[in-house]
């Protein structure tokens, strides 16, 4: 669809290439498009750590990042480095559920926890930039190892972009991938369809419980069925939940425009399915930054806020 020559170009900054919130965020800046024909979003590559900072500089107006991070960087936790983030806004929470994908390659023995401690882990994350290596960093911490323990056993460490992630698997570089990604994502369902098939494995009970507790994470399970392929019971793991954050500058009129298309549509998942679980009648409630006014007053026409002090 072609966009007028007048359109206000909004940059928005999303996950890697390849990954769930790429595709994700591409279908709904297809559809804000075409809702607001005067708005031309342009997609920028990015990860859920670093975004929070983009929208804070101004970098890009909008940025997907997840709850647990979106709050540290408001406060100026890490892992923010002290620098409180005073520009961030958001359009709502709930908009895709963020489990975090275990896969092995149905050729290898050793399980991931069994590698770490072996030092000889070979392992694909996407880069440092996301949410996702952050926990990988985490996971380690938690079994008494990290990147330079695991260097000096010789183990592979590749950084990439999910669609890199499924070639390294496919090929053999490495044994095991980890990250975070939309429920279903193609680039996880694509390394259990490859040369070395790869499987789902759950995270350990203790891991679970210790990030959870001392990080914010939520967890829950990736349900039967979801991978057919990878897994043949339910795969308990960690979960991230995405939020789009907005800067506070953009003015309310625009981000109101914005978010009143996306929580008009009936039946969210006819964007993308990655959404099927959202719902704008809860998305307002308990956000881990503001929801900036233009949002706000999306959903109070919607319906949806009745009363000032529910914010």
């Amino acid at each position: 669809m072609k966009t007028p020559a007048d359109a206000q170009t909004l940059r928005w900054a999303t996950g890697p290439d390849g990954g769930g919130w790429y595709a994700l965020n591409q279908a709904i800046c297809s559809f804000i498009e075409q809702a607001v024909p005067h708005l031309k979003i342009e997609l920028l590559a990015g990860g859920g750590r670093d975004n929070p900072t983009l929208v804070q500089h101004g970098v890009v107006e909008f940025g997907t990042s997840v709850d647990y991070l979106c709050a540290a960087a408001s406060k100026g936790d890490e892992p923010y480095a002290g620098e409180v983030h005073d520009k961030l806004r958001c359009i709502g929470v709930g908009w895709s559920p963020l489990p975090f994908h275990v896969v092995h390659a149905d050729n290898v023995g050793t399980d991931l926890v069994a590698a770490i401690k072996s030092g000889k882990l070979r392992i694909a994350v996407p880069p440092p930039t996301t949410s996702d290596e952050l926990t990988f960093r985490r996971v380690l911490a938690f079994f008494g190892s990290d990147y330079h323990r695991l260097d000096k056993g010789g183990s592979v460490i590749f950084h990439g972009s999910y669609d890199s992630i499924v070639g390294a698997l496919a090929s053999g570089v490495v044994d095991h991938a980890f990250g975070a990604t939309t429920m279903p994502a193609e680039a996880i369902a694509a390394m259990g369809r490859g040369p070395r098939r790869g499987k789902l494995s759950p995270l350990p009970a203790d891991l679970i419980a210790s990030l959870s507790a001392s990080f914010g994470y939520g967890q829950g399970d990736i349900p039967a069925g979801t991978y057919p392929q990878m897994q043949e019971t339910p795969i308990r793991t960690l979960f991230m939940e995405t939020v789009f954050l907005v800067s506070a500058e953009v003015p309310t009129s625009t981000v109101s425009l914005i978010t009143k298309a996306l929580i008009a549509v009936s039946a969210p998942s006819s964007i993308h399915q990655a959404l099927a679980r959202f719902s704008a009648a809860n998305a307002w409630k308990n956000p881990p930054v503001s929801l900036h006014p233009g949002a706000a007053r999306a959903y109070r026409e919607a319906g949806f806020i009745l009363d000032e002090q529910a914010l």
